[in-house]
């Protein structure tokens, strides 16, 4: 029984650090991204552990793109512990079946 109160105390902190790292790199992210005209939005969702991104941007993609590879090294960089795909799309071309339904809203530019 104490073996058991023991495993539950680890996952809980487990699960709760996991989360914190999570949040604090969204918070990163949407810190840096707020310098970037470009962005639109970015959702995320965690699949099997790891972070998908999705970016929407305004303007040119390509040079959107080369903005957002420089945060996304920042991102690897500033949270090694955490594993992350990136999506970039123009918001012209976000359709309901490009993004996963369960994602998360963590940034719009209003």
């Amino acid at each position: 029984m104490a073996e058991q109160l023991e495993i539950k105390k680890n996952l809980a902190s487990t699960f709760r650090h996991t989360l914190q790292r999570e949040y604090s790199a969204y918070k990163f992210l949407v810190q840096h991204a707020t310098q970037l005209h470009q962005v639109v939005e970015i959702y995320a969702i965690v699949n099997n552990g790891v972070i998908d991104l999705w970016t929407v941007v305004d303007g040119d993609l390509y040079q959107a793109g080369e903005s957002l590879a420089e945060l996304d090294v920042e991102l690897l960089v500033e949270f090694p512990d955490l594993y992350f795909d990136f999506m970039t799309v123009h918001k012209n071309e976000v359709y309901a079946e490009t993004m996963p339904k369960d994602r998360t809203l963590i940034y719009k530019r209003l």
